[in-house]
């Protein structure tokens, strides 16, 4: 199979791209793209258990805690024990706000790889993505 012809290939190519773009914008303010996602994730889901953040974003466990103690160290996020269920973690915005610029820049970032496309093709793009990942998601030989 030639790479030009290789999902795999274009699609973590073009991943690659967007996180780098992205870097780039958040490195003056301090942050990854790996830790805007997470500090985005828990301003919009705010008392999130750590294991709800690693599925939904799909990381391992290992790693989001190393970037949940950074986002701590920060003072970006809180980790305190659920008062259910003291083995488990939850996860709340921390006494420092996230920089406000930080979702603009994603915004930015995104709007530039989208540029071009109508909204009919920015649909269309989501939902195909979405398929994608529902398709790898799903365990194989299950129905659509």
């Amino acid at each position: 199979m030639e790479l030009n012809q290789s999902l795999g290939f274009a699609v973590n190519h073009v991943g690659r791209l967007l996180g780098a773009a992205l870097a780039e914008r958040l490195a003056p303010l301090g942050l990854t793209p790996a830790q805007w996602l997470v500090l985005e994730y828990v301003n919009q889901q705010p008392a999130t258990h750590q294991e709800l953040i690693a599925r939904d974003l799909g990381s391992d466990a290992a790693t989001l805690a190393g970037v949940l103690a950074r986002l701590e160290a920060q003072g970006f996020v809180e980790r305190t024990e659920d008062p259910h269920d003291r083995r488990r973690k939850l996860v709340r915005p921390g006494p420092r706000p996230a920089p406000s610029t930080a979702s603009s820049d994603a915004r930015d970032v995104n709007d530039q790889a989208l540029r071009g496309f109508t909204s009919t093709e920015q649909v269309q793009l989501f939902a195909f993505l979405e398929r994608l990942r529902a398709n790898l998601t799903r365990p194989t030989g299950s129905p659509c």
